[in-house]
């Protein structure tokens, strides 16, 4: 019985993948407007029974990016953890997330802000994003952080939330811009400037941030 559950789990995991790639290629090639749930379906041959089981919209499959970052990220950590433990992990991991979301296309992006603007298509909640239980990662970041602290290469005037917060701003700031722009710069690598400039004021070798 076990065994047939988690073959029906794994089948289950990739039609959901199937879906959301075969969505993503779409929208980058055609515009999100253009590209219709049943187009989808027909594309990957799967019912919109099935496309309704793994998401709620064709908006909500956006929510999802993050998420499958995250899981992209995670199987980075090992080799991260494994340098001298510095800020600059962070401006890694800022480069890492501006990857992917270049290599997904400048369409996806620009849509997904639409939609976190739009109260009425937004499925994931500011809160919801900050979850360490919606989003695990966030534990592992605030222990880095956390860490930093504790060898005094951090200033311990700003909590970890705060921290986070601002640095989520900046990557967004960059992003939006790179949006507005039509992609037409390397985000990864304007990510990585800006991450570093965000970062000193946090850096206890940078005179005036010496940690208390």
């Amino acid at each position: 019985m076990a065994k047939r559950v988690k073959t029906h789990y794994a089948k289950g995991n990739k039609t959901r993948e199937l879906v959301l790639e075969t969505a993503l290629e779409l929208i980058t090639s055609k515009g999100y407007q253009n590209v219709t749930i049943d187009e989808i379906c027909a594309k990957c041959n799967v019912t919109k029974g099935a496309f309704y089981h793994h998401f709620k919209s064709k908006e909500s499959m956006l929510d999802q990016i993050h998420l499958k970052t995250d899981a992209y990220i995670e199987n980075k950590i090992p080799e991260l953890l494994e340098k001298e433990p510095s800020l600059d992990r962070f401006v890694e991991l800022s480069y890492l997330y501006a990857e992917m979301t270049q290599n997904r296309g400048v369409e996806i992006m620009k849509q997904k802000i639409r939609n976190n603007l739009d109260s009425d298509n937004r499925n994931v909640k500011s809160s919801e994003f900050y979850d360490p239980q919606r989003r695990p990662l966030l534990s592992l970041f605030e222990d880095i952080y956390t860490e930093l602290q504790e060898m005094g290469k951090v200033t311990k005037t700003y909590s970890f939330k705060y921290f986070f917060h601002f640095l989520i701003v900046t990557y967004d700031g960059v992003m939006l811009d790179w949006c507005y722009n039509n992609g037409d710069y390397d985000l990864p690598e304007a990510v990585k400037q800006a991450t570093r400039r965000y970062l000193l004021g946090f850096d206890t070798s940078v005179a005036g941030n010496a940690s208390e």
